[in-house]
C-alpha cells in the first residue's frame, strides 16, 4: 500500500511510519508461532530444536520467543 502510494505520487522513496526492522509480529504471526511451539513440544526430545536462528528484526525475535515459550524447550537463540 505504501509502495503503491509512492509510485502513484512519483516519489522515489516510500514513506513509512516505522523502520521495517521495528514492525511487530501480527496477531496471526503470534498464533502461528505458538502453534509451531505446541507442535515442537510433541516431538521426542532428540528431535526438538536446540538452536533457533533468526534475524534481528523485532517480529523474528518475537516469533522465536513465542515458539520457545509454547514448546517448553529452551533452545539457544542466535541472531544473524
Amino acid at each position: 500500500m505504501a509502495r503503491d502510494a509512492a509510485e502513484s505520487g512519483g516519489k522515489v522513496l516510500i514513506e513509512l511510519d516505522w523502520r521495517d526492522i521495528d514492525v511487530p509480529l501480527s496477531a496471526l504471526g503470534r498464533a502461528q508461532s505458538s502453534a509451531l511451539g505446541d507442535w515442537f513440544a510433541t516431538l521426542p526430545k532428540d528431535k526438538q530444536p536446540q538452536v533457533i536462528l533468526c534475524s534481528p528484526y523485532l517480529r523474528a525475535q518475537e516469533t522465536a520467543r513465542l515458539l520457545a515459550e509454547a514448546s517448553g524447550v529452551t533452545p539457544k537463540l542466535r541472531l544473524d
